[in-house]
């Protein structure tokens, strides 16, 4: 395996997830960090199925739309709450870790 690929397609795997995914967040720069971070780490579709309920599909749109809409009224704790209870622990403990560090990062800045 090759490092830089693995970087390369996890940077680009971060984009996608920002980009086309979670964009409706991008002006809540905690909650976006929290939903990227989350779906990284478990997956897109379980993250969606944490927030949502069932399983959305691509004809679920009006669903999703409904809830993208309760995540935007959320503070940023209560959807991070929401995570932490809901998310498998390995990924809890993850997305504690990456934030922490983050946090670090930002006030090296």
């Amino acid at each position: 395996l090759k490092p830089e690929l693995n970087v390369d397609l996890g940077v680009a795997y971060l984009k996608l997830l920002k980009e086309r995914h979670f964009r409706e967040f991008a002006d809540h720069s905690e909650k976006v960090q929290y939903l990227i971070v989350s779906a990284y780490n478990v997956g897109l579709g379980r993250v969606k199925m944490i927030l949502c309920g069932k399983k959305i599909n691509s004809q679920g749109n009006d669903k999703l739309d409904a809830c993208k809409k309760r995540i935007r009224k959320m503070s940023s704790n209560k959807l991070l709450t929401l995570l932490q209870k809901r998310l498998p622990e390995d990924t809890k403990k993850y997305l504690e870790n990456v934030s922490s560090k983050m946090r670090n990062y930002h006030l090296i800045i």
